[in-house]
């Protein structure tokens, strides 16, 4: 029979190996879509840079707002906002980055450091999932 200590210890490795795995997985997505995505590529995110904007100004976005920040003079689809009803947390986190990477003059390097930023918080969102399973 097995004895509690090896168990234990396959418990755990098969924890520590999950939990390298799920980071290798995220990670791997998430260096494939900045490779395979230029910047201001999707409307959702150039979107998501506009509510970064907003916030940085002092201001939620509104929906019929449309956006604010456009450096490259796309054209959207749509004069609306349509990130304006996610809650501001998530895009306020990522304001000192927008700030300090001076995304109004230089908006590439913006969104890099924010889809940095991405995955910070991806990476720390695996671990507290792998803390609170073993809880």
């Amino acid at each position: 029979m097995f004895s509690k200590k090896s168990s234990t210890s396959q418990v755990a490795r098969l924890h520590i190996s999950l939990l390298i795995a799920s980071f290798l997985i995220y990670l791997g997505g998430q260096i494939w879509q900045c490779v395979s995505w230029p910047p201001f590529y999707s409307f959702d995110e150039t979107l998501e840079i506009d509510y970064v904007y907003q916030l940085s100004q002092g201001h939620l976005p509104t929906f019929f707002g449309g956006a604010e920040f456009n450096p490259l003079d796309l054209q959207y689809p749509y004069d609306v906002q349509w990130r304006y009803q996610h809650p501001p947390l998530f895009y306020l986190v990522q304001v000192p980055a927008f700030l300090l990477t001076d995304t109004l003059h230089h908006p590439i390097r913006g969104i890099w450091a924010m889809r940095f930023v991405e995955t910070v918080l991806g990476i720390l969102a695996i671990i507290a999932s792998s803390w609170s399973a073993r809880k």
